[in-house]
């Protein structure tokens, strides 16, 4: 499995989820996501983050043992706002953004058996999420901030990997591969938390 760093920074002024319902953080120190210590709840968002990457790169790219890194900002709509139309020329919110630093030729070359450097770390890119979108998009589909925070991960993560999602098929086939990684990452987590082969 490949050893994942997450780095996840937070906008100043930016309050990040609590725990509501059921999330992917059921059984990872929920309590400690519950608090209002601020350093204590990114601490726990960003082991989730990590584990999930985790589970994503083992599923997604079997073969690779190497180091990888990701930075997350979890940021307001006014900052993706102005992100969104500097590099995409799109000047509206939208709920994440991907910036990946691999070419699709070094993508292909992780998804096949292949020598992994120890030492070097690969970077595989930048994540940008709004909360604000997160905390609208939970509600509109009536799961918690914290599930809604895990898909757009999700979701952007794919997108560092080679995924698109222009056309109409591309964007079902994501969406659908999305829910099958994060049923699965619960799944595992489910069974860590409860010592369940």
């Amino acid at each position: 499995m490949p050893r994942v760093r997450a780095i996840v920074s937070v906008q100043d002024g930016v309050e990040l989820p609590e725990c509501e319902q059921s999330s992917g953080i059921d059984g990872m120190d929920r309590q400690r996501l519950e608090g209002k210590d601020i350093k204590r709840r990114l601490k726990v968002i960003e082991n989730a983050i990590a584990s999930l990457v985790r589970h994503i790169l083992a599923c997604e790219l079997p073969s690779c043992r190497c180091r990888v890194e990701v930075s997350l900002l979890i940021c307001n709509d006014k900052r993706i706002t102005e992100l969104n139309a500097a590099y995409f020329g799109r000047n509206r919110p939208t709920d994440v953004l991907s910036f990946p630093q691999l070419s699709r030729d070094e993508l292909e070359q992780l998804k096949h058996p292949h020598k992994c450097d120890s030492e070097a770390v690969k970077l595989l890119g930048d994540i940008v999420i709004s909360i604000g979108a997160v905390r609208r998009q939970a509600r509109r589909y009536k799961h918690s901030q914290v599930d809604e925070l895990m898909r757009l991960v999700a979701h952007g993560f794919l997108h560092l990997l080679g995924y698109e999602d222009a056309e109409d098929a591309e964007r079902k086939a994501m969406a659908k591969r999305e829910r099958a990684l994060i049923r699965s990452w619960k799944l595992s987590v489910w069974k860590s938390q409860s010592g369940s082969p």
